[in-house]
């Protein structure tokens, strides 16, 4: 069993948590996009160089599933790469269109609203590829096969299909972490944030909670909450449903060096047949 106090900076005084006075986000990244770009923006940058580095080996044009606010995409972009990307959020598309446009990339990016698990594209794709922990946000094991098959007519004959997802894990854990500290000086403001997680063991998902404290010369000025779902799947039902849903050439990375061998990630690249 994994013991995440060992990892994580677990918070013993937690009665503010449970206080009634937090302001719920419904939608984590539709309410709540633009707080957690703020805070999170800079965080995740480690698999960008990964995900360039394929597109340059399959060469043509490249689409990016859930692209949220671009983190991948432009730098992409910035390589040269013909990347199209869509989310279902029209707050992370904003903040997205406004990292385009401060990039200067309009011309060279197009992002548009739909859902990963109904979409339909005229155009083909020599890859797509669905980032971080992405996938594990479809809860239903139907939506997850619709996904995968749109993903699959997204493609040519032979295109390049890459998807990391959660690995397999049972965890009991249902403390407070602290994540990190955001400080905006112009306004005197520093944001904190926490996340909780509990588990259904029976039906293998994760509850997700962000807290965000805004304070103000220690006062606190808000308090924001979110709850989101995180589906954990078992690596031989995705093998499976790969399958199912036409692709072929199935294999799992343990890290973004594409080593079989490594248990940090759990990365599937694929081909359609």
């Amino acid at each position: 069993m994994l013991n995440l106090s060992v990892i994580m900076k677990i918070i013993k005084n937690t009665e503010i948590f449970k206080s009634a006075k937090w302001v719920i986000l419904k939608d984590f990244y539709e309410d709540g996009g633009e707080l957690f770009e703020y805070v999170f923006s800079e965080e995740k940058k480690d698999d960008i160089s990964f995900y360039i580095n394929i597109a340059r080996e399959v060469g043509g044009d490249i689409l990016e599933i859930a692209c949220g606010s671009g983190r991948i995409l432009i730098p992409m972009a910035k390589k040269g790469i013909n990347v199209v990307g869509f989310d279902n959020s029209m707050t992370m598309l904003r903040l997205a269109d406004k990292k385009i446009t401060q990039n200067r990339l309009k011309k060279k990016i197009q992002i548009f609203l739909a859902d990963m698990t109904d979409f339909a594209l005229k155009k083909k794709f020599n890859m797509a590829f669905v980032a971080y922990n992405t996938f594990n946000h479809i809860i239903s094991h139907e939506k997850q096969i619709n996904t995968l098959m749109a993903v699959n007519n997204s493609l040519i004959s032979g295109g390049t299909f890459v998807m990391e997802v959660i690995p397999y894990r049972k965890i009991n854990f249902t403390g407070i972490v602290y994540r990190r500290t955001k400080y905006n000086k112009n306004l005197n403001l520093k944001i904190e944030a926490y996340s909780s997680t509990n588990y259904d063991h029976k039906k293998d998902i994760e509850i997700v909670t962000w807290f965000y404290l805004i304070k103000k010369e220690k006062k606190i000025e808000n308090m924001f909450r979110s709850t989101f779902l995180r589906k954990l799947i078992k690596m031989n039902d995705i093998y499976s449903m790969l399958k199912k849903c036409g692709f072929t050439n199935i294999n799992l990375y343990g890290n973004y060096n594409r080593d079989e061998n490594a248990e940090e990630k759990k990365i599937f690249i694929a081909r359609k047949k």
